[in-house]
């Protein structure tokens, strides 16, 4: 007899389902009809199978088919066996032919509250059986959980984008200053110059936070800035700012997220600091079908956004302080 692993390499599904059906049909004819075969086909499934185990499975007479022993040991586990794997195949397919129904994203606050929000609005009546875990935190932790398989995509900073990630940019903004109404930066000139930020006292945010990277390429204005005060996330940062007596830099899109009637959002130049913001996810991970549907839904909504912020005016002065991206917001600033 055969070991198993020679069994396990020769004996095939249609060889299987061919036992089957013979011995459940009780007939070679009605056996072959069901699997849309001819008899002879189905016979010589028969043969291989036996030839494979080493044992007669059926005993041929001239009329009828009968089980011999092995035969009849082998049926109701070889049955089991093929009513799992069917439907495992099933829910495969149905896997293959429906969206993904849970959907993990993370993002920053700000785009959660400017681009996310609008997506997840519209899903839950498109797709209400949708699980959707959302998971705000800053843009260095985003990549960590895009790393990781934590999460399907996430938005955030692509500026310094690891190798590991394929970025798909949405848009790009420019950083400027948010401050009080009342503070004395706050009114005068459409922008600011990075040198009326000396001897300001500045609101940064920590280290970790991939944002604080590029305010640090100014490095004039952190050695000509007044006292400094770190903060771990962007609404602690407007939140001090609207206090008066201090600045906070920050990208547009965090101004518009999270600024109050209170505060005012000034650009600054000389020079102007852009960043990118995109969409991650691990280079070479499978997206599904729905999970697509939402990154180009990011997209209309950065569309949107964009166009708002060109064509607003006011006392804010945010105009054009948010444009469409492209691959090239990701190169290197000189």
């Amino acid at each position: 007899m055969n070991d198993g692993s020679t069994v396990s390499r020769r004996a095939t599904l249609k060889q299987l389902r061919a036992f089957c059906e013979v011995a459940e049909r009780g007939g070679f004819n009605a056996a072959a009809q069901a699997l849309h075969a001819t008899q002879p086909a189905v016979s010589g499934y028969i043969r291989q199978l036996e030839r494979s185990l080493g044992v007669v499975l059926i005993e041929r007479t001239t009329r009828s088919v009968a089980l011999t022993p092995a035969g009849r040991e082998l049926l109701p586990r070889l049955r089991s066996a093929l009513a799992d794997m069917d439907a495992v195949l099933i829910e495969v397919s149905a896997l293959a032919r429906e969206p993904c129904a849970h959907v993990a994203i993370a993002a920053a606050g700000s785009v959660v509250t400017l681009l996310l929000a609008p997506v997840v609005a519209a899903l839950r009546e498109s797709h209400p059986q949708l699980t959707l875990r959302v998971i705000e935190t800053n843009g260095q932790h985003v990549r960590r959980l895009v790393q990781s398989g934590d999460v399907s995509f996430g938005v955030t900073t692509l500026d310094g984008c690891e190798p590991e990630l394929d970025a798909r940019p949405l848009l790009s903004d420019r950083f400027g200053a948010l401050m009080a109404k009342h503070h004395p930066l706050a009114n005068g000139e459409p922008a600011l110059s990075w040198s009326m930020l000396a001897g300001e006292t500045l609101v940064e945010l920590t280290e970790e936070n991939c944002l604080r990277r590029l305010f640090d390429d100014s490095v004039a204005l952190r050695a000509s800035a007044g006292s400094r005060v770190e903060v771990s996330t962007v609404h602690a940062a407007v939140a001090l700012a609207a206090q008066g007596g201090s600045i906070a830099v920050l990208p547009a899109l965090c101004a518009y997220a999270f600024a109050t009637p209170s505060t005012v959002f000034r650009p600054v130049d000389g020079p102007e600091i852009w960043r990118c913001v995109g969409v991650v996810r691990r280079r070479g991970a499978v997206i599904s079908v729905l999970e697509e549907q939402i990154v180009r839904s990011l997209g209309g909504e950065a569309a949107a956004l964009a166009f708002s912020a060109a064509t607003r005016s006011g006392t804010h002065g945010d105009a054009l302080h948010l444009r469409l991206a492209d691959m090239a917001c990701m190169s290197p600033r000189a």
